[in-house]
Parts: structure tokens; sequence; C-alpha cells
């Protein structure tokens, strides 16, 4: 009697002693290696962009753009020993051609210590002035001979409203008669001596017309003369460099 009573005694001491034993371990404190990287710290000091300033552009004469070059921004920090970076994150890069109307910039400067800022500039281009051009505008030698085109055909309407891109051309030229107001237009090119080199007739005069411009074709000067009927409204100097 007294031993069958002892056996459940030993077994229930075995079992707390295990339980203790796994107690212990679940509550023994681990080494961990806490993480203090400098990612998980919140930045520290400030951006401030510096030199900042709109730009504003005309477009060239017969075109609807201009070529833009601009300097970016610059920015310091009062982050210790911290080094800015400027660089553009919208927009155009200097150098580019600009539409008329509003472009938007965005510069982000960010330093060692994780700071960023944003500063945004815009770029205007403004519409060309209008300039007449008439015979008293060009050069003796560029005005073309009386046999081909005379004197007073380029005295015809503004020629502001005729809009020549891009200007200097290269194997394309796009015509623009649809200020001027009519239906029906034909288009001639000539050359500084004169000489006709190409037309197209029956054309819409309320969009822009594209012409290819032969290879054949020397660099140099030329002009576009747009007629309704046999009426000429106006004539445009255009260059071609290849």
């Amino acid at each position: 009697m007294v031993f069958t009573s002892y056996l459940p005694f030993r077994l229930s001491l075995v079992l707390s002693f295990l339980l203790f034993i796994a107690a212990f371990a679940v509550a023994a404190p681990v080494n961990e290696v806490v993480c203090k990287c400098p990612w998980n710290l919140p930045p520290s000091g400030n951006i401030t962009f510096t030199e900042v300033h709109n730009i504003v552009a005309e477009a060239k004469p017969g075109t609807l753009s201009a070529t833009v070059c601009y300097l970016h921004p610059t920015a310091t920090t009062t982050c210790a020993g911290g080094k800015v970076i400027v660089s553009l994150t919208h927009g155009l890069v200097s150098g580019s051609e600009f539409p008329i109307g509003v472009t938007e910039l965005w510069f982000t400067a960010s330093d060692t210590c994780g700071n960023e800022a944003i500063q945004r500039i815009t770029v205007t281009v403004k519409k060309a002035q209008s300039v007449n051009t008439t015979t008293n505008d060009l050069p003796e030698s560029d005005t073309p001979p009386a046999r081909e085109i005379r004197k007073k055909d380029l005295n015809g309407q503004d020629s502001s409203d005729l809009l020549l891109f891009p200007n200097p051309a290269r194997n394309i030229l796009t015509a623009d008669p649809t200020r001027l107001g009519l239906q029906r237009v034909s288009l001639s090119v000539y050359n500084t001596q004169g000489v006709k080199l190409h037309t197209e007739r029956d054309l819409g005069g309320d969009v822009a017309q594209t012409l290819n411009l032969p290879s054949e074709w020397p660099n140099g000067s030329y002009f576009l003369q747009v007629r309704t009927g046999n009426r000429s409204i106006a004539t445009k100097r255009f260059e071609i460099i290849r």
C-alpha cells in the first residue's frame, strides 16, 4: 500500500521539475542586438533652396517654341556635415525646346541626413513679336527677281500670321496658315534667286500643312509663299540647315 502510493508521488516530482525547467527556459533573457541604423532615426536639419528664379523666354520667329537653357537651383542644409544634391525630377532638361505657354520644373534636394525638399519653378515662353516682312526688310540679294515673284507680292498680309516651324528646318517644314483666315491655299517655295522650286495647290487653309524638303536642296535661305487664287497673301523666309 505504501509502495503504490509512493510511485505517483515520484512521478509528480519529475513532472514538476520538468515544468520548472521549461518555464525557466522561456523566461530566460535572450541576448538581442537592436539595430540602430541611420534610417531608423528621424532626419535632422532643414534644407533651404537659394538662387530660385522663374524663367521667361520668347519663341523663335515663325515657331511655337524656344530653346531654353537653365541652371539648377542651389540649396543649403543645416545637417551637420551634410551634403546637398539637387536633381530635376519633373519637366524638360536644360537645352530642350519649350512650347509656348507655361511649363513647370520640379527640383528635389536631398542631404546625407535624409532630409528632402522640393522646389518648383516655371518656364514661360511667349509668342514672338510680330515683325512685318517686306522687301525693305530683306537684303537686295535676297529679293527674288520680278520674272518669278514680284516685289509687291512680298507686301501681302502681315507674315507673322503665317507660322513656319521648325525654322531652321532639316527635312520637313510645317506651314500653318490658319491665322490668315483662308479656306483654300497654294504653297510655293522659292530660292533667293526667285526660282520656284515647288508648289502644292488646293490645300485646306484651316489646317497646318507639312512640306517635305528634298535632300538636293542645299543649305541656305528660302521663301514660302501663300496664295489664294491668283493673289499673294503672305510670304515668309525660312532656313534649311542639315
